[in-house]
């Protein structure tokens, strides 16, 4: 029996990991920002190292002080590279977190 209790609680277990979403990373320039104020941004769109556009969703993030919600302006007004890590809910990705990309 203690076995079964065992096997279920891993079945259980494992479902809830598949179900949590992957977090995914993206580097590129900012191109475009859908800002309401100075201090609410709804989205933005990126410009990937490979060329691809891609959208993102900021309706959920805590930006900090590490990287204020005024910063994204600045990258793109600067052209100077983000990097974005995100998971992909309900078909959008969602910004998890943002920070000025390595310099190699």
């Amino acid at each position: 029996m203690t076995l079964m209790l065992a096997f279920a609680w891993l079945m259980c277990v494992g479902l809830l990991a598949a179900c949590e979403p992957t977090l995914q990373q993206e580097t590129g320039l900012v191109v475009e920002v859908q800002q309401s104020s100075l201090t609410s941004v709804e989205g933005f769109r990126l410009r990937t190292e490979d060329g691809r556009l891609v959208d993102f969703s900021t309706r959920g993030t805590r930006f900090d002080a590490a990287f204020p919600v005024q910063h994204l302006g600045e990258h793109l007004a600067l052209a100077q590279p983000v990097t974005v890590t995100y998971r992909v809910a309900d078909g959008r990705n969602e910004v998890v977190k943002l920070a000025d990309a390595k310099r190699q």
